[in-house]
């Protein structure tokens, strides 16, 4: 009878485990959402990234900063290098067309189609970058950039929020902008919540 009674509570307090764990993995998965601090910083990584790889081994070009785009199309134009302003002005239309298939995808008429918007915009750039890691780099460069600059069009357009605040997953002049704002708050009001955000954006 003792040996069963020690068996039984051995059983439960295991069972008790497994279930606790069991739990942890739940938090942890749903905590990962749309706005977490971790699709965050991943998200942030690749932008970084994508616009440094186009502007050094893709012909001067960015992907995601349109406006160093338009700043140097207009430099071309004023000088009359007229090709090179095309150069430019192609991955920003680029851009606008990602931002409208991201704008589609978000519609609730597209529900039917696609559960879960993110997940989709996701899997989307997912498959883009894939097929672009395979294009030659003798490949020309205008092929690259358009489609990085479509799916970093989508990616700033479907995740716009930090844990419940604005933030851009492909330019920092917003996010500097907002950490100031935040860190100024924190130290003239000694708010710990803008603490913790301006910790947020300084940290992505």
């Amino acid at each position: 009878m003792v040996f069963r009674e020690v068996l039984y509570r051995n059983f439960e307090f295991i069972m008790k485990k497994i279930q606790i764990l069991k739990n942890e993995r739940k938090t942890r998965l749903h905590s990962f959402t749309p706005e977490s601090v971790e699709l965050g910083i991943l998200l942030a990584i690749v932008g970084g990234f994508l616009d440094a790889y186009t502007f050094i081994g893709r012909g001067g070009v960015f992907a995601n900063a349109q406006t160093g785009n338009v700043v140097l199309m207009g430099i071309e134009a004023a000088t009359g290098e007229w090709g090179r302003a095309m150069l430019h002005a192609v991955p920003v239309l680029a851009f606008i067309l990602g931002v409208i298939t991201a704008e589609i995808i978000k519609k609730p008429s597209m529900r039917l189609f696609v559960q879960d918007a993110g997940r989709a915009v996701l899997i989307l750039e997912i498959a883009v970058l894939f097929i672009i890691g395979f294009i030659p780099y003798t490949s020309p460069n205008i092929i690259v950039t358009v489609a990085i600059s479509f799916v970093s069009a989508v990616q700033v357009s479907s995740f716009r929020k930090l844990a419940g605040s604005t933030y851009n997953t492909t330019m920092i002049t917003g996010n500097l902008r907002s950490a100031t704002q935040q860190v100024y708050t924190a130290v003239t009001k000694k708010d710990n919540k803008s603490a913790l955000q301006a910790f947020r954006f300084l940290y992505d």
